[in-house]
């Protein structure tokens, strides 16, 4: 009998969390487990692929109580999600299975009850900033509970966080089913106006991800107004009006809104530098572990960043990008030339970087419990 794996999300994975999906489909290609996806939403194309990659699909999709109003609508969609989560695991858990709680939100939502299954516990933020939620996972878990995190930074002080008796496991975020394809074709307007740039020799600068000033991209557009055939892309979410004081700066910048991944890597494969910019305000900024990283590099684009530990020591280690001194134009303007100039070594190094983990060993190791 095949060792079930249950991963167990309250929070959408396709919009929150793109790396349970992942999880899921590489978890598939053990042929000694059988993986068994619960969550509140999928979208139809998403659940063609995990049925075809043969993980089972368990979804509750709420049902609205306007009578009662917004809150208790909510709280009753999480009575209903845990009642269901856990009629089906008691129904179908053997002494051999697993849960796997993909998110803290997820656990919350389970509580203490989570303790009487072999459970593993996710955590793709160090909460840092959240001190109650921080208090709540200690309430929950135990020093023993197994945790798995993106990166080795973030293991080492999860671990001093919640007192655990052994290092958590390190599972970076890297994208089951990267394309690596450039110049996807998609049936997008904005597409042919990005191919007209291409065909005219642009290099193309993509940042993509929250656009918000905790996130400063500002004096990265000032320096690419002093590049010739340079233009760049913004593609997300925009928050608190800051796009429109990036429009001040370039006008020509062409904004993508915010598309469901991973659509989105078809925009990102028309990319030749890549950006990522996070400002210094916490730990969880500082050691963070961005999915950016390896959709980038899986299409071998280099990318240019803030200077912080997490991103410093792969640039270091690979040579696959710029770190920048985001205050000084000079500075970030002589390390995007240094890309441009040197294009093809930094794009073999980032597609080095990429093929550099082999996230299937690292998911069986930490099935079968091998630190």
């Amino acid at each position: 009998m095949k060792k079930k794996v249950f991963i167990v999300c309250y929070d959408i994975p396709e919009k929150a969390l793109p790396p349970v999906l992942n999880e899921a489909l590489y978890l598939s290609k053990n042929d000694s487990l059988h993986v068994v996806l619960i969550v509140r939403e999928l979208s139809n194309n998403m659940k063609k692929q995990l049925n075809q990659n043969n993980i089972e699909t368990l979804i509750y999709q709420p049902k609205k109580i306007i009578s009662f109003g917004k809150y208790f609508s909510i709280l009753f969609d999480m009575y209903k999600f845990k009642k269901k989560v856990y009629s089906y695991i008691k129904n179908n858990y053997n002494q051999n299975d697993i849960v796997w709680v993909a998110s803290h939100n997820t656990l919350f939502l389970l509580g203490r009850a989570i303790n009487n299954y072999n459970y593993i516990l996710q955590l793709h933020e160090l909460l840092d900033m959240y001190y109650w939620r921080r208090q709540i996972i200690k309430y929950i878990i135990s020093s023993k509970t197994k945790v798995v995190v993106p990166s080795e930074a973030r293991a080492y002080i999860s671990k001093i966080l919640y007192n655990l008796d052994t290092l958590p496991f390190v599972l970076p975020n890297k994208p089951f089913d990267h394309p690596s394809k450039r110049n996807i074709k998609c049936k997008m307007d904005v597409i042919d106006k990005i191919k007209l740039l291409k065909s005219k020799k642009t290099i193309i600068i993509l940042y993509q991800g929250i656009i918000a000033p905790s996130r400063p991209i500002d004096n990265i557009i000032k320096a690419i107004n002093c590049i010739d055939n340079v233009e760049i892309i913004l593609m997300g979410k925009v928050i608190n009006n800051y796009l429109d004081d990036l429009f001040k700066i370039r006008k020509s910048i062409i904004h993508i809104n915010y598309m469901l991944p991973p659509s989105h890597l078809a925009i990102t494969s028309y990319a030749d530098i890549g950006i990522l910019t996070y400002d210094s305000n916490s730990l969880n900024n500082i050691y963070c572990a961005p999915n950016k990283i390896w959709e980038y590099s899986g299409f071998a684009i280099p990318w240019i960043c803030s200077s912080l530990p997490c991103l410093n020591d792969i640039l270091s280690k690979y040579e696959n990008g710029e770190l920048l001194n985001l205050t000084n134009i000079e500075d970030i303007i002589m390390k995007i030339n240094n890309i441009i100039n040197n294009y093809d070594v930094y794009s073999k190094n980032s597609l080095t970087f990429f093929n550099s983990y082999e996230i299937n060993d690292l998911l069986n190791k930490i099935i079968e419990n091998e630190q």
